[in-house]
């Protein structure tokens, strides 16, 4: 029996949803431990690049540093796969309390047989455009994709919720039926095709990243 479609969105990543998208400055936070939803364009043939710097593991936990790597990681994701990036701040000390914590998840997680899951990385301000753009305010925040939409986006409390926070938002996604998804992505049609707006406008930023290596 089809369960009935949770709300895996924030009040404040809905109103943010809300705002103009012409000034990514102008974007409201999205600060909240629920969650957020976005598409991507079709998939690409060409292959990511694979890069790691946690030494727990080959390529258990991937760095994106640039909005190239960012869709790279979104775009070759497996089919029906769970892609989570963390945004950190550089000088975050929460970030810092929670590293070893994301790790462990990862660790965790990538190894499953059945829907293993993928990690990511991503630091602010070296990647301030991105987060602008997705309107991230807050850090740590979560983003977990699947087949190019995000299906979940939460910030937390603090370094004592971290770990339950982000394992109870994966395992709820992994438990879901294919009937859950197909119910979930119509109830929130709405704020799909508006989380779609905003990675199209990132999509924007990559094509002008790409004009200004040739």
């Amino acid at each position: 029996m089809t369960t009935r479609p949770t709300a895996l969105f924030s009040s404040s990543y809905l109103e943010s949803l809300q705002a103009s998208t012409a000034d990514p400055n102008d974007i409201p936070s999205a600060a909240a431990t629920t969650t957020a939803t976005t598409t991507t364009p079709p998939l690409s043939n060409t292959q990511p690049k694979k890069k790691n710097n946690n030494k727990s593991g080959p390529h258990i936990i991937e760095t994106l540093d640039s909005v190239s790597d960012f869709f790279n990681y979104l775009d070759h994701a497996p089919k029906d796969s769970l892609s989570v990036v963390e945004f950190y701040g550089k000088n975050c000390p929460l970030c810092k309390r929670v590293a070893l914590k994301y790790k462990k998840i990862a660790n965790t997680y990538s190894k499953r047989i059945d829907d293993p899951v993928r990690f990511a990385q991503m630091e602010h301000p070296a990647n301030k455009p991105v987060m602008d753009v997705l309107g991230i305010r807050t850090f740590p925040f979560l983003h977990v994709y699947r087949n190019g939409q995000c299906v979940a986006a939460h910030g937390t409390e603090s370094d004592a919720t971290f770990e339950g926070i982000v394992k109870d938002t994966i395992q709820r996604e992994l438990d879901m039926t294919k009937e859950d998804w197909n119910a979930f992505l119509t109830a929130f049609a709405g704020p799909i095709q508006q989380g779609t707006d905003r990675l199209d406008q990132l999509r924007g930023l990559l094509l002008l990243e790409e004009e200004g290596e040739e």
